[in-house]
Protein backbone atom coordinates (compact mmCIF):
# COMPACT_ATOMS: atom_id res chain seq x y z
CA UNK A 1 0.00 0.00 0.00
CA UNK A 2 1.45 3.30 -0.73
CA UNK A 3 1.22 5.70 1.86
CA UNK A 4 2.67 8.73 0.15
CA UNK A 5 0.86 11.86 -0.42
CA UNK A 6 0.19 13.39 -3.29
CA UNK A 7 1.57 17.08 -4.50
CA UNK A 8 -2.14 18.22 -3.60
CA UNK A 9 -1.95 16.52 -0.13
CA UNK A 10 0.85 17.74 0.74
CA UNK A 11 0.71 21.06 -0.24
CA UNK A 12 -3.00 20.84 1.86
CA UNK A 13 -1.31 19.75 5.16
CA UNK A 14 1.61 22.36 4.61
CA UNK A 15 -1.21 24.74 4.67
CA UNK A 16 -2.58 23.64 7.63
CA UNK A 17 0.00 23.06 9.95
CA UNK A 18 1.58 26.34 8.81
CA UNK A 19 -1.99 28.02 9.64
CA UNK A 20 -2.13 26.68 12.81
CA UNK A 21 2.15 26.80 13.98
CA UNK A 22 1.73 30.58 13.08
CA UNK A 23 -2.00 31.39 14.95
CA UNK A 24 -2.12 28.66 18.04
CA UNK A 25 0.54 29.43 21.04
CA UNK A 26 -0.50 27.80 23.95
CA UNK A 27 -0.97 31.38 25.26
CA UNK A 28 -2.99 32.46 22.85
CA UNK A 29 -5.50 29.19 22.43
CA UNK A 30 -5.61 30.32 26.37
CA UNK A 31 -7.44 33.41 25.34
CA UNK A 32 -9.45 32.21 22.84
CA UNK A 33 -10.62 29.64 25.00
CA UNK A 34 -11.59 32.51 27.65
CA UNK A 35 -13.05 34.71 24.95
CA UNK A 36 -16.92 35.33 24.75
CA UNK A 37 -17.07 33.08 21.42
CA UNK A 38 -14.73 30.75 23.32
CA UNK A 39 -12.75 30.27 19.49
CA UNK A 40 -10.96 32.50 17.70
CA UNK A 41 -13.56 33.83 14.68
CA UNK A 42 -10.43 35.11 13.27
CA UNK A 43 -8.98 31.97 12.42
CA UNK A 44 -11.92 30.47 11.24
CA UNK A 45 -12.10 33.39 8.64
CA UNK A 46 -8.78 31.58 7.37
CA UNK A 47 -9.62 28.79 7.23
CA UNK A 48 -12.74 29.61 4.72
CA UNK A 49 -10.33 32.01 2.75
CA UNK A 50 -8.14 29.56 2.45
CA UNK A 51 -10.78 27.10 1.29
CA UNK A 52 -9.91 24.50 4.22
CA UNK A 53 -13.58 24.49 5.66
CA UNK A 54 -14.55 23.62 2.35
CA UNK A 55 -12.44 19.96 2.37
CA UNK A 56 -15.15 17.67 3.60
CA UNK A 57 -18.78 19.32 1.53
CA UNK A 58 -19.04 17.55 -2.10
CA UNK A 59 -18.08 19.60 -5.36
CA UNK A 60 -21.33 19.75 -6.27
CA UNK A 61 -22.40 22.01 -3.87
CA UNK A 62 -19.11 24.16 -3.63
CA UNK A 63 -16.71 22.37 -1.94
CA UNK A 64 -13.41 20.86 -1.98
CA UNK A 65 -14.75 17.37 -2.05
CA UNK A 66 -11.80 15.80 0.00
CA UNK A 67 -11.62 12.13 0.59
CA UNK A 68 -11.14 10.92 4.04
CA UNK A 69 -7.90 11.61 3.67
CA UNK A 70 -7.81 15.30 2.76
CA UNK A 71 -10.00 15.41 6.00
CA UNK A 72 -7.26 13.46 8.22
CA UNK A 73 -4.92 15.08 7.00
CA UNK A 74 -6.72 18.61 8.12
CA UNK A 75 -8.01 17.30 11.55
CA UNK A 76 -4.38 16.13 12.76
CA UNK A 77 -3.13 19.89 12.08
CA UNK A 78 -5.82 21.24 13.94
CA UNK A 79 -5.56 18.38 16.68
CA UNK A 80 -1.90 19.55 16.79
CA UNK A 81 -3.08 23.12 18.04
CA UNK A 82 -5.18 21.60 19.98
CA UNK A 83 -7.66 24.12 18.16
CA UNK A 84 -11.17 25.28 19.64
CA UNK A 85 -13.21 26.11 16.05
CA UNK A 86 -16.10 23.70 15.65
CA UNK A 87 -14.54 22.17 12.36
CA UNK A 88 -14.97 18.27 13.22
CA UNK A 89 -18.79 19.23 14.62
CA UNK A 90 -19.50 20.97 11.61
CA UNK A 91 -17.67 20.50 8.69
CA UNK A 92 -17.55 16.97 9.23
CA UNK A 93 -20.46 15.66 11.43
CA UNK A 94 -22.91 18.30 10.63
CA UNK A 95 -22.44 18.55 7.31
CA UNK A 96 -21.77 14.98 6.50
CA UNK A 97 -25.13 13.78 8.05
CA UNK A 98 -26.73 16.99 5.74
CA UNK A 99 -24.74 15.58 2.81
CA UNK A 100 -26.16 12.02 3.97
CA UNK A 101 -29.44 12.25 5.04
CA UNK A 102 -30.20 15.76 4.20
CA UNK A 103 -33.16 16.74 1.04
CA UNK A 104 -31.75 17.46 -2.12
CA UNK A 105 -33.51 21.14 -1.36
CA UNK A 106 -31.39 21.09 2.20
CA UNK A 107 -27.78 19.95 0.99
CA UNK A 108 -28.45 22.78 -1.82
CA UNK A 109 -29.40 25.43 0.96
CA UNK A 110 -27.06 24.64 3.60
CA UNK A 111 -24.32 23.32 2.63
CA UNK A 112 -22.91 25.63 -0.26
CA UNK A 113 -22.77 28.22 3.04
CA UNK A 114 -21.36 25.85 5.54
CA UNK A 115 -18.35 25.26 2.50
CA UNK A 116 -17.74 29.05 2.37
CA UNK A 117 -17.63 28.96 6.63
CA UNK A 118 -20.78 31.39 6.44
CA UNK A 119 -22.75 28.64 8.15
CA UNK A 120 -21.53 26.49 11.20
CA UNK A 121 -23.95 23.27 12.12
CA UNK A 122 -24.06 21.28 15.56
CA UNK A 123 -25.31 17.43 15.91
CA UNK A 124 -27.42 17.13 19.21
CA UNK A 125 -25.96 14.05 19.61
CA UNK A 126 -24.53 14.02 23.30
CA UNK A 127 -27.28 15.58 25.13
CA UNK A 128 -25.74 15.81 28.78
CA UNK A 129 -28.21 17.77 30.97
CA UNK A 130 -29.45 16.54 34.27
CA UNK A 131 -34.11 15.76 31.73
CA UNK A 132 -32.08 13.54 29.76
CA UNK A 133 -29.71 11.05 32.87
CA UNK A 134 -32.67 11.17 35.24
CA UNK A 135 -34.58 9.91 31.96
CA UNK A 136 -32.39 7.08 31.12
CA UNK A 137 -32.16 6.04 35.18
CA UNK A 138 -36.25 6.10 35.03
CA UNK A 139 -36.40 3.59 32.04
CA UNK A 140 -33.80 1.88 34.07
CA UNK A 141 -35.45 1.58 36.86
CA UNK A 142 -38.88 0.81 35.02
CA UNK A 143 -36.65 -2.18 33.33
CA UNK A 144 -35.53 -3.50 36.66
CA UNK A 145 -39.08 -3.68 37.61
CA UNK A 146 -40.33 -5.40 35.23
CA UNK A 147 -37.67 -8.07 35.67
CA UNK A 148 -38.62 -8.28 39.07
CA UNK A 149 -42.09 -9.09 38.72
CA UNK A 150 -41.07 -11.53 36.25
CA UNK A 151 -38.87 -13.30 38.43
CA UNK A 152 -41.46 -12.88 41.48
CA UNK A 153 -43.95 -14.84 38.93
CA UNK A 154 -41.52 -17.84 38.17
CA UNK A 155 -39.59 -18.08 41.20
CA UNK A 156 -42.79 -20.59 42.72
CA UNK A 157 -42.35 -22.69 39.57
CA UNK A 158 -41.06 -26.28 39.64
CA UNK A 159 -37.22 -26.60 38.78
CA UNK A 160 -36.81 -26.10 34.96
CA UNK A 161 -34.46 -24.50 32.25
CA UNK A 162 -37.17 -21.94 31.43
CA UNK A 163 -37.36 -21.09 34.94
CA UNK A 164 -33.46 -20.43 35.61
CA UNK A 165 -33.42 -18.84 32.92
CA UNK A 166 -35.74 -16.03 33.45
CA UNK A 167 -34.03 -15.63 36.95
CA UNK A 168 -31.05 -15.09 35.56
CA UNK A 169 -31.97 -12.88 32.93
CA UNK A 170 -33.77 -11.01 35.68
CA UNK A 171 -30.60 -11.17 38.15
CA UNK A 172 -28.34 -9.67 35.29
CA UNK A 173 -30.85 -7.12 34.38
CA UNK A 174 -31.76 -6.22 37.84
CA UNK A 175 -28.13 -6.27 38.47
CA UNK A 176 -26.81 -3.81 35.68
CA UNK A 177 -29.60 -1.02 36.35
CA UNK A 178 -29.21 -1.00 39.67
CA UNK A 179 -25.06 -0.14 39.34
CA UNK A 180 -25.74 2.06 36.99
CA UNK A 181 -28.77 4.42 39.19
CA UNK A 182 -26.04 4.29 41.71
CA UNK A 183 -23.71 6.24 39.97
CA UNK A 184 -25.56 8.21 38.33
CA UNK A 185 -27.55 9.26 41.35
CA UNK A 186 -23.79 10.05 42.66
CA UNK A 187 -23.01 12.00 39.67
CA UNK A 188 -26.05 14.02 39.57
CA UNK A 189 -25.88 14.92 43.22
CA UNK A 190 -21.56 15.97 43.00
CA UNK A 191 -19.67 15.72 46.08
CA UNK A 192 -22.54 15.13 48.58
CA UNK A 193 -24.16 12.10 46.92
CA UNK A 194 -20.73 10.89 48.32
CA UNK A 195 -21.03 11.80 51.80
CA UNK A 196 -22.48 9.95 54.65
CA UNK A 197 -25.05 12.25 56.19
CA UNK A 198 -26.88 12.01 53.16
CA UNK A 199 -28.77 8.88 52.55
CA UNK A 200 -28.02 8.47 48.96
CA UNK A 201 -24.40 7.08 49.74
CA UNK A 202 -26.28 4.64 51.68
CA UNK A 203 -28.88 3.49 48.87
CA UNK A 204 -26.10 3.35 46.60
CA UNK A 205 -23.84 0.92 49.15
CA UNK A 206 -26.39 -1.24 49.00
CA UNK A 207 -27.54 -1.70 45.51
CA UNK A 208 -23.93 -2.38 44.39
CA UNK A 209 -23.73 -4.54 47.46
CA UNK A 210 -26.76 -6.26 46.23
CA UNK A 211 -25.79 -6.74 43.04
CA UNK A 212 -22.46 -8.96 43.92
CA UNK A 213 -24.53 -10.95 46.20
CA UNK A 214 -25.17 -14.90 44.49
CA UNK A 215 -23.26 -13.49 41.17
CA UNK A 216 -22.98 -10.40 39.58
CA UNK A 217 -24.30 -9.25 36.81
CA UNK A 218 -21.61 -10.91 34.11
CA UNK A 219 -21.95 -14.44 35.96
CA UNK A 220 -25.61 -14.33 35.41
CA UNK A 221 -25.12 -13.12 31.65
CA UNK A 222 -23.19 -16.21 31.44
CA UNK A 223 -26.05 -18.33 33.14
CA UNK A 224 -28.40 -17.14 30.74
CA UNK A 225 -25.93 -17.88 27.95
CA UNK A 226 -25.49 -21.43 28.88
CA UNK A 227 -29.51 -22.42 29.63
CA UNK A 228 -30.07 -21.05 25.80
CA UNK A 229 -31.85 -23.58 23.71
CA UNK A 230 -29.53 -23.07 20.87
CA UNK A 231 -29.78 -25.13 17.89
CA UNK A 232 -26.49 -27.55 17.31
CA UNK A 233 -24.81 -27.72 14.42
CA UNK A 234 -24.95 -30.21 11.96
CA UNK A 235 -21.37 -31.61 10.98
Amino acid sequence: MDFDLSEEQQMLADTVERLVRNTYGFERREAFYQSPEGYSPEFWRQLSELGIASVPISADYDGFGGSVIENMLVMKALGHGLCLEPYLYSQIYGAGLVQHLGTAEQRQRILSQVASGERRLAVADEESGSQHRMAEMRGELELALSMTILAACVADDPDSKDRSRRLAAAKHIVARSSQMIAEQSIQLHGGIGMTWEYVLAHHAKRLVMLTHQFGDDDYHLGQYSALLDLPRQVS
